[in-house]
């Protein structure tokens, strides 16, 4: 468990604080079967004092399957520099790959989808670097200097925050260019949030022994899920059984059944009033 837990935390920081985002400012959202058993170690390693566990987190990427919106990307080369940018050259490949999404467009549109949002990429560097960072194209078409300038700053923009400089004396230099379209689908309504539930430590449905780290071999409540209702609140360490995972509330943190009948994990010393209607 503690080795799965590393490389579960080393997945986190290669997309976050590897990419300039810091986990600390994030919510940590717990999804998949086997999530409740270390997501808290997972938190409290990268910082983050708040996980959202949603009660149907055992089926979280079935759910994401079926809701998420529909995208879809073309890619194309065309090798250009900031030098000697050839906007003719950019513009009719960014004429293709345009013409690539509307035709995909008016295919989902035919099944009567309604809203789209169309972006474009490219993959660029500075002047030889062997490496490329995905930057978005700020137009749609190249008219002026000033687009090509707007690229660059773009560029500089991410570069600096994923690795702390910019060489706004360097060439950009754009290597594989993409178009990406996304279609927005209907998304069924959030359930209601009940009416304010006052905090409740309900009684647990029996004892269990568990070695945890912290205290050793120790005799822990255990809850069941579909017992527990908003405003619920229980600190570790404990256990708690729902029907598609079992969520262990490690010693010094809690967890709180939300106005939206999910679940907050968060140290004891933590919490920050979490238990509202948008959780």
């Amino acid at each position: 468990m503690t080795l799965s837990t590393e490389n579960m935390i080393g997945a986190i920081q290669s997309i976050t604080v590897n990419d300039g985002v810091n986990p600390r400012d994030s919510i940590l959202v717990a999804g998949g079967g086997a999530a409740g058993l270390n997501i808290l170690p997972i938190a409290q390693t990268l910082g983050c004092d708040r996980v959202l566990l949603p009660r149907t987190a055992g089926a979280l990427s079935a759910c994401g399957a079926q809701l998420s919106d529909i995208v879809v990307e073309f890619p194309g080369s065309c090798f250009l520099s900031t030098a000697d940018f050839d906007m003719d050259k950019a513009n009719a490949l960014l004429s293709s790959l345009q013409a690539q999404l509307e035709d995909f467009r008016e295919r989902l549109a035919a099944r009567g989808i309604q809203r789209f949002h169309r972006s474009f990429f490219v993959e660029a560097r500075y002047s030889g670097q062997q490496f490329e960072i995905e930057v978005p194209v700020p137009v749609e078409r190249f008219e002026t200097d000033a687009n090509i300038e707007a690229l660059v700053v773009a560029f500089n923009d991410i570069h600096e925050r994923l690795y702390g400089v910019r060489d706004v004396h360097s060439a950009v230099e754009c290597v594989n260019w993409k178009a990406r379209l996304r279609a927005e689908l209907t998304k069924p309504p959030l359930a209601s949030a009940t009416a304010e539930a006052a905090r409740s430590t309900p009684a647990p449905a029996k004892h269990r022994a568990c070695y945890f780290t912290e205290t050793g071999m120790t005799r822990v409540p255990v809850y069941y899920g579909n017992q527990l209702t908003p405003g619920d609140h229980i600190d570790g360490p404990a256990i708690i059984e729902e029907a598609t995972t079992t969520i262990v509330v490690y010693p010094k943190t809690s967890a709180r059944v939300t106005l939206r009948d999910n679940y907050i994990l968060t140290p004891v010393s933590g919490l920050r009033g979490l238990d509202n209607g948008d959780c």
